[in-house]
């Protein structure tokens, strides 16, 4: 009969112990440190792509995680709670601070990137000199703008107060 088994065929590994199968171990998960690099160290970063992210959207330190530092991952989910937060009544406030100092943090970062050439794994960074010349121009670009933000930022500190002293007098505010 083709189902039956003839007496004198055992199996020889029914006299062995039962042996377990061998799972592979895998290494315990580590959370990387915050200047430990992440990413894939062989594909290589432009500068040029770097230095937009800087310019573009510099609070969110998508320059940072783009050259492979997790600061820059670590500021963007910073950045992402604070929006998330600035909708809640109170809490508003903290997040607003938060993104005052991610906004401040990254115009600074801006002019630290501005002078790298390597990235996180020490690779250099893809620029050809027509990037680089790109780059100058975001550079002197951003002054500009930065300038011209304080400028406004005074002339509006200027007639706010010029307001207020007005408004003052023509209502005959005395204590």
């Amino acid at each position: 009969m083709p189902n039956e088994k003839p007496a004198n065929s055992e199996p020889a590994e029914a006299s062995q112990a039962p042996a377990q199968p061998q799972q592979p171990q895998a290494p315990a998960y580590q959370q990387p440190a915050l200047n430990q690099p992440i990413g894939d160290q062989a594909d290589p970063k432009s500068r040029l792509a770097m230095m937009c992210f800087a310019f573009f959207v510099a609070p969110t330190g998508a320059a940072r995680a783009y050259i492979g530092q997790t600061i820059g991952v670590v500021r963007f989910w910073v950045y992402v709670a604070s929006v998330v937060l600035s909708f809640i009544p109170i809490i508003n406030i903290l997040a607003g601070l938060s993104m005052l100092v991610l906004t401040v943090w990254g115009f600074v970062d801006f002019f630290i990137l501005h002078g790298r050439r390597v990235d996180a794994f020490n690779q250099p960074l893809y620029s050809t000199s027509r990037d680089d010349r790109f780059v100058s121009y975001l550079f002197i670009i951003f002054i500009i703008l930065i300038a011209l933000a304080v400028l406004v930022l005074l002339i509006m500190l200027i007639l706010m107060i010029a307001g207020l002293s007005l408004f003052t007098r023509a209502r005959g505010f005395y204590y």
